[in-house]
């Protein structure tokens, strides 16, 4: 929400180079957040799932999520911010076709497949979900990269 009313006020008050740059802030604020939660994840993940159950099997399940849990965090920090930041730029059309392919296309199906018993199970389940997400976030970074605030001139 941040990084939408930043731009899109930006890009308002003319000045899309500022905009640019606050959409890059954005990303690398944005994410390092999310990377400092997703080392606490990687870190605490045999100690973390013991705060909700003593169940053996249970931490020993949990903790062999929260790596996965950990790259889904980033990822889905970053497509967060490009998502705010493209409807800033008034992109809602990208960003919805981003989510659509990431999510729907790519995401979806490929739970469904790697979380198949005889593949990966449950870890395949958030590997597909994570990867989906990935492909969110990588296009959103792509697009304000090659068509950012400070690239599209029909904004103002």
């Amino acid at each position: 929400l941040g990084a939408a009313t930043r731009v899109g006020n930006l890009i308002g008050a003319g000045e899309p180079r500022a905009a640019q740059r606050a959409a890059w802030v954005a990303f690398v604020l944005g994410g390092g957040v999310m990377s400092l939660f997703a080392l606490l994840f990687v870190g605490g993940r045999n100690i973390i799932p013991t705060w909700f159950t003593l169940d053996v099997s249970v931490v020993a399940l949990v903790a062999t999520l929260l790596p996965i849990a950990a790259a889904f965090e980033l990822f889905d920090g970053l497509q967060v911010v490009g998502s705010g930041v493209l409807r800033g730029m008034g992109r809602t059309r990208p960003a919805a076709l981003f989510n659509l392919f990431g999510y729907y296309a790519l995401g979806l199906p490929l739970a469904a497949w790697l979380g198949r018993p005889e593949r990966l199970g449950l870890v395949g389940i958030w590997w597909g979900l994570a990867l989906g997400l990935a492909v969110v976030a990588g296009l959103s970074v792509a697009w304000v990269a090659w068509r950012g605030p400070a690239r599209t001139p029909a904004l103002l």
